[in-house]
């Protein structure tokens, strides 16, 4: 096994030469294994032990134990120790996905103070086939039946072309020593029971079933692959990503596919969402209708679905602008103010995020302020007042556009639907004597 697995290192991680890299080591067979495989090719490794602190005496054994293998090879050892019922209990997780979680914060967090380019782990062929079951048995899109990547991110798992038996014999042959912990005997857990009971009753069906599992992954990913390419051309027809970074999606576009759902369960399946017969139905939903995942919001709007991030930031207060000159930040934005001479030789060049206006018709304090139900204004070009809602619906905004609209205002008047149209009260004319004029940016 050392030589495959050398020269599994030499043709498919050549990037661990003259890296620093950190294994995570439970102490058991696996993680024991990779630890002698690794000094043995002279690799530069160090320990990372985490202690959950949930198996009593067992749990400081195994601490002990990777501390003391650390002094054998002569390496450095970090450990951590968590309250992990605790940590369960706060953010209502069950047991094994708060070890995940606090594993994970915890390597990254150590990589990038100890400078480390890699983290190892131990994973190898029987669970990538045992994950494999649990996907199948929770019900899974093809990117379940993948199997677990050798490599994504910083993670890499050099282990993965060999079996538990491989394994198991190596660490015979070479006589060393590991922890064992007895919950992995457990049949009351699902990984567990697809262990001990499932797996061995399918080699004694299939003796190759690791060679055909393989194979049959092999030929997953080249459907995945056929599937991307699919994807990359049908994503040009139908997203398109605007000034704001959000997705749009044309559901006309959409239709226009046989299999429209699978074809956007593709375009939204890294972005958390778990419930897509509501994604589905949003198709058809009325203007405005929303679906949440944990970071992100599926907008319907008139013939085109909106994604865009959740943000958890409040709303910002109103504004108030006590005099001139204006420089004010709200949102994303920055208005400013700058005065003028001879405002109307200027209006014909004014951008939709410029205005200029009569300053004598102004009241301060200014404010600025988001839109609420029932606002009106008298838009320039337009004989007589118009709600917003309705000028809104003219515009054919969307609700996260509507959303982000923002209203300059004098006293109880609003001066500037900003970005959009001026009030037609504080126009400039010939009688104009002092003018102003109104800049929106990014800021």
């Amino acid at each position: 096994m050392l030589q495959e697995f050398r020269d599994h290192i030499q043709s498919q991680f050549p990037e661990f030469t003259g890296k620093k890299l950190l294994l995570a080591i439970s102490g058991g067979i696996d993680s024991i294994v990779l630890a002698d495989l690794l000094q043995k090719i002279k690799l530069d490794f160090s320990f990372a032990h985490c202690n959950f602190q949930l198996r009593a005496t067992e749990s400081e054994g195994d601490e002990a134990f990777v501390k003391d293998l650390a002094k054998k090879y002569n390496l450095t050892c970090f450990t951590k120790r968590f309250d992990t019922n605790k940590y369960a209990k706060e953010f209502g997780l069950s047991t094994q996905m708060a070890a995940r979680e606090l594993r994970y914060t915890w390597f990254k967090n150590l990589m990038e103070t100890q400078k480390c380019d890699y983290l190892l782990t131990a994973h190898h062929a029987d669970d990538e086939l045992e994950t494999f079951f649990i996907h199948f048995l929770r019900g899974t899109g093809l990117d379940g039946f993948l199997g677990i990547p050798p490599k994504n991110e910083y993670i890499r798992r050099p282990l993965l072309p060999f079996s538990r038996n491989d394994i198991e014999i190596y660490a015979e042959e070479q006589q060393l020593n590991w922890r064992e912990d007895a919950s992995n005997a457990e049949l009351k857990y699902e990984r567990n029971r697809i262990r001990h009971i499932i797996i061995p009753e399918l080699l004694k069906m299939q003796p190759q079933l690791h060679k055909v599992f393989n194979r049959t992954q092999q030929h997953l990913k080249q459907s995945r692959s056929l599937i991307d390419q699919f994807m990359d051309k049908a994503k040009a027809q139908i997203c398109q990503w605007d000034e704001n970074n959000y997705l749009k999606i044309n559901l006309e576009q959409l239709d226009n596919f046989s299999d429209s759902n699978a074809v956007l369960y593709e375009i939204l399946k890294n972005f958390g969402f778990k419930d897509w017969k509501s994604i589905k139905d949003l198709r058809t939903a009325p203007s405005g209708k929303r679906i949440f995942s944990n970071n992100y919001i599926l907008l319907k709007n008139r013939k085109e679905l909106i994604l865009y991030p959740m943000t958890n930031e409040p709303d910002q207060p109103e504004i108030s602008i006590p005099n001139l000159p204006v420089y004010h930040t709200f949102g994303k934005k920055v208005l400013k103010s700058e005065k003028i001479r001879d405002g109307l030789k200027m209006l014909s060049n004014l951008t939709k995020n410029q205005i200029i206006i009569d300053t004598d018709k102004l009241k301060f304090p200014l404010s600025v302020r988001k839109w609420q139900k029932g606002d009106y204004f008298y838009p320039i070009g337009l004989n007589g007042s118009k709600k917003l809602s309705d000028f809104f619906k003219d515009l054919k905004l969307s609700s996260i556009e509507k959303e982000n609209i923002w209203l300059l205002c004098s006293e109880n008047k609003i001066v500037w639907v900003i970005g959009e149209r001026m009030d037609d009260r504080f126009k400039i004319d010939s009688d104009t004597k002092n003018s102003i004029k109104f800049d929106i940016s990014n800021g």
